[in-house]
């Protein structure tokens, strides 16, 4: 979930010194130095980049206190709890062979997983029932990296082992029970794709892995008509609902927005707390927070417009000036570090200083290095993508034969 990211951020700005290293002029005074400002602003600019490393995927679930039944997320989540995934290595394999090619042998240590895990599969069945799968339960928050996201391990995992029970199905020539359990594992898929870039590339993942079981069986000989008819109907239905690739561009630009409210936030709060804080100084800060979040949208409209277009024809030549266009951004800047030491030296300056006219120039300071940072690859995200819409693809022309 965010819950792991909000933590690091949590920590990070408990680690601002709060006792040391300060210029005491009595009790209740506290002035910050440019090297402890400096830090607060590191810190956050660092948190930030935590925000897009690949730790996202590890995130740890929070406890969940709801006494919701209409959200599926409520069943998954109970599910998750119960998963019993292997830890032998060995039996790992075993277990990415068999999905990956059916079941050719006895496993008996594989059998013995499934039975483990049948009181979560149970939980799990009952949220593939509900429409809704909001894993925030209905909580509000005023940043997006607040909001919660499931434990994309256990996603993982618990999809691993539905398409095992898939192939165990298979091994006992009950197809019918398969071809469900290779469906529900798309169901599950729409159910954690409604959230952000990292929940729908996951699910991009789990939608492929489904595939690959569903086209083997539909290639062979045992699939009755009217199989075949509810496959594709369930796909082409699935199709039409599923998520557009452009969609995986604008939920990173709202996040890259939001993140830059949040640190002007969180700038103007720690603020408040220096002893030279008054009047002038609010609204210095207050004007550079929206100068901030202005430049913020300008600028994602054009580059995250950029991708977004790109992303969507899928067409070279936009995907060539998206990628120049983000590049020549890029080279604009120093180092990571050096670029976080400006950026902490202009917002001190701008705080302890009468510095007319600097607030643009901080704020675009500010918002280039955090866009600079923020923007995954698009291109490769948009290769998963299609990828996958191809093989849904070749799933529907398969069940289609024998139909026409």
């Amino acid at each position: 979930m965010y819950t792991f990211t909000f933590q690091v951020l949590q920590i990070l700005i408990f680690l601002i010194p709060r006792k040391t290293k300060r210029r005491h002029y009595d009790k209740k005074q506290i002035v910050w130095t440019r090297k402890e400002y400096g830090k607060l602003i590191g810190l956050t600019l660092f948190g930030i980049c935590l925000i897009i490393l690949p730790a996202n995927l590890f995130a740890q679930q929070g406890n969940i206190n709801s006494t919701e039944t209409e959200n599926a997320a409520v069943y998954y989540s109970k599910a998750f709890d119960l998963l019993e995934y292997p830890k032998s290595e060995v039996i790992k394999t075993q277990l990415q062979e068999v999905v990956k090619n059916g079941w050719q042998k006895e496993y008996k240590g594989l059998e013995k997983i499934l039975a483990e895990n049948e009181s979560c599969f149970d939980e799990f069945k009952k949220g593939l029932k509900l429409e809704e799968c909001d894993f925030n339960f209905s909580k509000e928050y005023k940043y997006l990296i607040q909001k919660e996201i499931p434990n994309l391990l256990k996603v993982r995992n618990l999809s691993n082992l539905l398409l095992l029970k898939g192939r165990y199905y298979e091994k006992q020539k009950d197809f019918d029970e398969a071809v469900n359990i290779y469906l529900s594992s798309l169901r599950f898929a729409q159910h954690i794709s409604q959230d952000n870039t990292v929940s729908k590339m996951i699910a991009i993942a789990i939608e492929k892995e489904a595939y690959a079981p569903l086209k083997q069986y539909l290639d062979s000989e045992k699939v009755e008509k009217e199989t075949r008819l509810r496959i594709l109907n369930y796909l082409t239905k699935y199709e039409k609902e599923h998520f557009s690739a452009k969609e995986l561009v604008e939920v990173e630009k709202d996040f890259f927005i939001s993140n830059i409210k949040m640190l002007a936030d969180e700038a103007e709060q720690q603020a408040e707390k220096d002893s030279k804080f008054n009047v002038e100084k609010k609204k210095t800060m207050e004007a550079l927070g929206e100068e901030m979040i202005s430049q913020a949208q300008e600028l994602a409209n054009r580059y995250y417009g950029n991708f977004a277009k790109a992303i969507e024809t899928n067409n070279e030549k936009d995907w060539e000036f998206a990628i120049n266009e983000l590049d020549s951004l890029q080279k604009t800047l120093k180092s990571p570090i050096s670029n976080i030491k400006d950026v902490s030296s202009l917002l001190y300056d701008a705080f302890t200083k009468d510095v007319e006219g600097s607030k643009i120039t901080i704020a675009r300071k500010i918002v280039t290095i955090t866009l600079a940072i923020s923007i995954p690859n698009f291109r490769r995200a948009a290769e998963h993508y299609y990828l996958t819409l191809k093989e849904l693809k070749e799933a529907e022309s398969l069940a289609n034969i024998n139909l026409r």
